[in-house]
């Protein structure tokens, strides 16, 4: 029975792989979604995650779009049950978000509604920002719009930085 596809390219998405398969061993994880390495040398906080897939036998597919047909086609021939996006700054179209039996979940670092969009972050920093979260939510046509499942909240330290929030 296929169980989670994740689509990441950062060290986020390297953690909740590694607590995937530590919580949840149980639940397949068919394939993870990951830019192709000439796409992937541009993002910041590129991780391309060879080796934990390497060393938990997971099969990897690397791309330029998460749209692109053979992507779609992939992901159509599997049918995963949910897929989970970390990282990922490209929109899903709804062919993509119409795939998985239970839809697509988002993750993204800052406590949405505060924070939509890319550099959050960054941004939390500069304005010194003091409180501030991760949310999980539903992913929908819309940029971080879906219904929020889930939300964790910590504070922002004036030693902080980008990779320590």
């Amino acid at each position: 029975m296929p169980g989670v596809i994740y689509v990441t390219c950062t060290s986020v998405g390297r953690a909740l792989i590694q607590s995937h398969l530590r919580y949840f061993p149980e639940i397949e994880i068919p394939l993870v979604i990951n830019l192709s390495y000439e796409k992937g040398i541009k993002k910041s906080n590129f991780d391309p995650l060879d080796d934990l897939c390497k060393q938990n036998s997971i099969r990897m597919h690397r791309c330029d779009s998460i749209n692109e047909k053979l992507t779609l086609k992939l992901l159509s021939k599997i049918k995963p049950k949910i897929i989970i996006q970390s990282g990922w700054s490209q929109k899903f179209c709804d062919e993509l978000l119409s795939i998985p039996t239970y839809g697509c979940i988002g993750e993204h670092p800052s406590p949405i509604p505060i924070g939509r969009g890319a550099a959050c972050v960054n941004w939390a920093i500069l304005e010194d920002v003091k409180k501030w979260g991760d949310t999980f939510f539903r992913m929908t046509s819309k940029y971080d719009r879906g219904d929020v499942l889930h939300q964790s909240f910590f504070d922002i330290t004036d030693n902080d930085t980008c990779k320590t929030v």
